[in-house]
């Protein structure tokens, strides 16, 4: 676990998949836009999202399917919430 780390195995252009949660499998596409090289200098650039679906899945919540269902879920409400009007 600390052998190595990921700066050190990576490059500019490099995509990878890591798994996040292995209960639920989440897995989730790297690609890697740029590497900066000076670990640690005050300059340094750390990792960031830049784009995505969804902010992200709740903890928990079931893997893919059970994220599903409860994205489906949501969707219904605001429906229901759209037709009920403001006033509810």
């Amino acid at each position: 676990e600390n052998l190595f780390r990921l700066a050190d195995l990576v490059s500019t252009g490099d995509k990878f998949i890591y798994v996040y949660d292995f209960g639920d499998n989440w897995r989730h596409e790297i690609e890697v836009l740029t590497h900066d090289p000076k670990r640690g200098s005050p300059d340094t650039v750390w990792p960031s999202c830049t784009d995505g679906a969804r902010a992200c899945p709740l903890e928990d919540s079931g893997g893919v399917s059970g994220y599903e269902r409860l994205s489906i879920a949501e969707q219904k409400r605001a429906i229901s919430r759209c037709k009920m009007g403001p006033l509810g």
